[in-house]
């Protein structure tokens, strides 16, 4: 993904508007089509009213006359372990077998995973014909999910696929818990649309005693009103369970929503966090989902630390040998710690620290430059980067395939951008989690 790419999705997640009917399914699909889509599919950015239809699908064949008690246990999901790797571990599952089959295809439930932070799904599809495949992906669409009668309002979800042959799709399905959830959570596992444009009712009730990882959580509705960039925004949930941590943070009307915060614990150690579609509307409140990491089930309280930018950067550049590089802004930026120049690609790895390291609106970038210290002639280039959220370590991967022998032997230094930061410690909220 290039950088004029990563700006317009950018903006268009942060811009709130009206979505046209049938838009998301699109939306969906036409992605799904796309390199970097094929594990992790975008957020939802609507649902239709179909609560009257999905409860009327409960009846369909397939479906016993009663929810199924899934008790859970800690276990792997037979068939799944290379897909569940590739997503956040969620260890309590269980084997559920339940299964509905309409249109010729078979969706069948093989294990399920679920405590008050994350909820992930094993599942099988099956069909008399072919799954639908565009360009190597399957076409899937993500299961909705009801619970205790609500829908779970999840913005974003990770879904991974196998293909074990063309007749049948392994599916791992893994989305944030929004409320607060009781022991025996009634779940209602649905879809009208399976794959694109394949219509139908697959429909499944189960009843889930998640009881065994509930007495590994930690809990809170603390409801903490925080005041912050000229609004009100309420703590409504601090999670800490088997499958991860989460604060859920609801607000109303403003666009885009409160994200530049830090979260600290109650020894002052920094949570890194990773957000789960973040998402605004106007007038009616929403929740956002921000899942964190390093919580601890005996926390007492978590603090919650404003952080600013003046909207600039600056530059900080060097020559090869300088690495590592930084200036006084490492502590709360970027230091470059190596860089791979190679003849079609560099790759580079940079440690982010105090803010910049807990956050993800600034993402690293580097430039190639010449003896002159001016830009490097690669033509056309792309930009990858991923990051490891435990360590705080970014892979940034700059490819220049066009460029040729001579125009990569000019490479003698590298430079990237710093932003400017300003932690308000003054303006942090200590969020109580405990009675």
């Amino acid at each position: 993904m290039n950088p004029l790419d990563e700006k317009i999705r950018e903006r268009a997640r942060r811009e709130d508007c009206p979505v046209p009917e049938g838009f998301d399914r699109r939306l969906q699909a036409r992605l799904a089509a796309l390199p970097e889509q094929k594990r992790v599919r975008p957020r939802r950015l609507y649902r239709g009213l179909i609560a009257a239809a999905a409860a009327a699908a409960l009846c369909v064949a397939g479906v016993a006359a009663g929810p199924k008690l899934v008790r859970l246990a800690e276990q792997g999901v037979e068939g799944f372990h290379n897909l569940a790797r590739q997503v956040e571990p969620q260890p309590f599952s269980a084997e559920v077998g339940a299964s509905v089959t309409d249109k010729g295809y078979t969706l069948k439930v093989e294990g399920i995973g679920v405590d008050d932070a994350f909820l992930t799904l094993y599942y099988t599809v099956t069909g008399e014909a072919p799954i639908p495949v565009q360009d190597g992906d399957p076409q899937l669409l993500a299961l909705d999910l009801r619970a205790e009668g609500e829908e779970l309002e999840f913005w974003d979800y990770d879904l991974v696929t196998q293909l074990e042959d063309e007749h049948t799709l392994r599916v791992v399905q893994r989305c944030p818990v929004l409320a607060a959830l009781p022991d025996q959570v009634e779940l209602e596992i649905y879809s009208q649309e399976l794959f694109w444009r394949v219509t139908g009712d697959w429909s499944l009730a189960l009843t889930v005693d998640k009881s065994e990882p509930a007495a590994k959580s930690l809990v809170a509705e603390p409801k903490t009103v925080i005041s912050a960039e000229g609004r009100k925004v309420i703590v409504d949930k601090v999670v800490v369970a088997p499958s991860g941590g989460g604060i859920v943070l609801t607000e109303a009307g403003d666009c885009p929503p409160l994200e530049h915060f830090v979260l600290r614990d109650d020894q002052g150690n920094v949570l890194p966090t990773k957000r789960y579609g973040t998402v605004s509307r106007p007038i009616l409140p929403i929740s956002n989902f921000i899942e964190f990491y390093g919580g601890r089930t005996d926390m007492e309280s978590i603090t919650l630390i404003p952080w600013i930018a003046d909207g600039e950067s600056h530059r900080v550049s060097g020559g090869l040998d300088d690495l590592p590089l930084t200036d006084e802004g490492a502590d709360n930026g970027y230091t470059l710690l190596s860089l791979e120049v190679g003849p079609t690609q560099s790759t580079a790895t940079f440690q982010s620290s105090g803010i910049l390291g807990e956050s993800d609106v600034y993402n690293p970038e580097f430039n190639l430059l010449d003896r002159e210290g001016e830009l490097a002639d690669l033509g056309r280039t792309y930009l990858e980067r991923t990051r490891e959220v435990d360590t705080g370590l970014w892979t940034v991967t700059l490819s220049y395939p066009e460029a040729g022998a001579d125009q990569v032997a000019q490479i003698a230094g590298v430079s990237f951008w710093q932003p400017n930061c300003m932690l308000l410690e003054d303006q942090a909220v200590t969020i109580p989690l405990t009675e």
